[in-house]
């Protein structure tokens, strides 16, 4: 019952109080979430291009581009196969070809040794959170 008092102030709030809510597209990732999945990359002829953050995008820099991960998530990726691994920062929206779940940068393909099979097997953990400077 006490709690249902504790409640109430909420409840008669106005339905706006609510709305950014509603806005929010992502779901609400913490610490240390895994997801595991296809990842492809994206290379040179995006070089210097806006990304949805704002940044310009870098060929070798250690971004990648995400559908559902907040912009600024400092994530690590590490590939099923070979082991290897780089801990990227999300600065994109994408990729826009199903099952894949993340694209990477040439230079992160490359440190995970995927250029020329250009598809990997992944397992993405989330580290944290980083704001992003345009």
């Amino acid at each position: 019952m006490r709690k249902f008092f504790l409640m109430l102030p909420l409840l008669l709030l106005p339905h706006k109080a609510f709305a950014h809510h509603a806005l929010h597209r992502h779901r609400h990732y913490t610490h240390r979430h895994t997801e595991v999945g296809l990842v492809s990359f994206y290379g040179s002829h995006w070089n210097g291009r806006k990304t949805a953050s704002g940044q310009r995008f870098h060929d070798w820099a250690m971004t990648c581009a995400s559908k559902t991960l907040p912009l600024g998530t400092l994530i690590r990726v590490t590939d099923e196969t070979n082991g290897r691994s780089v801990v990227l920062q999300v600065n994109d929206r994408g990729p826009y070809v199903r099952p894949r779940i993340l694209d990477l940068s040439e230079g992160a393909a490359y440190h995970l040794r995927m250029l020329h099979a250009g598809l990997a097997r992944v397992r993405v953990v989330v580290l944290g959170f980083r704001k992003i400077h345009r």
